[in-house]
């Protein structure tokens, strides 16, 4: 079970953080939302458009068990991945999850910056009380995860070397 799943809502820098973490850690690196994407062969947006929100998540589930008979790697799980089916249940036997929390403040930054909106289908149109209330509804299945780091105003390098610490600590238990 040398495996690593990042989890955390979107903009929460899932990505980033598994790219230098597997580096790091000199496993491979995958990002579920990508290989969704490069599957389906158009856009989260778009598959969320042309065959809606529960095809989208049947699809993740079955990407998920997949990729969690891999070993000696970091995936970075799209922000609903933890929130649907017993999808944390599966991530937590199969691997290390890590919750990278952020404010909701500076979640909503980081979305404005990257302009977010335009690709993520499920805060179109959403106010920022609405995502902040997305954001609180999907936070009991990210505390579920073995390790919550909080990323506000932390390096990536940082970040990585504590999930690390906490990942070594729990592959010895």
């Amino acid at each position: 079970m040398e495996k690593i799943y990042l989890t955390g809502f979107m903009g929460s820098g899932k990505t980033s953080t598994g790219k230098v973490l597997s580096k790091n850690l000199d496993y491979d690196f995958l990002d579920m939302d990508e290989i969704l994407e490069n599957r389906e062969g158009i856009s989260i947006k778009d598959i969320f458009a042309k065959n809606g929100e529960e095809y989208f998540r049947i699809k993740e589930r079955e990407l998920l068990l997949e990729l969690s008979q891999r070993d000696k790697t970091v995936i970075s799980t799209g922000g609903g991945v933890p929130c649907f089916f017993d999808n944390m249940d599966i991530m937590k036997k199969t691997g290390f999850v890590v919750y990278l929390r952020l404010t909701g403040k500076e979640l909503l930054n980081r979305l404005k910056i990257f302009d977010e909106k335009d690709k993520r289908p499920v805060i179109i149109g959403k106010d920022e009380t609405k995502i902040l209330s997305l954001l609180n509804e999907r936070e009991k299945f990210y505390l579920q995860a073995h390790f919550i780091i909080d990323c506000d105003q932390k390096e990536i390098k940082n970040i990585s070397n504590e999930i690390i610490e906490e990942y070594l600590k729990w592959k010895k238990n």
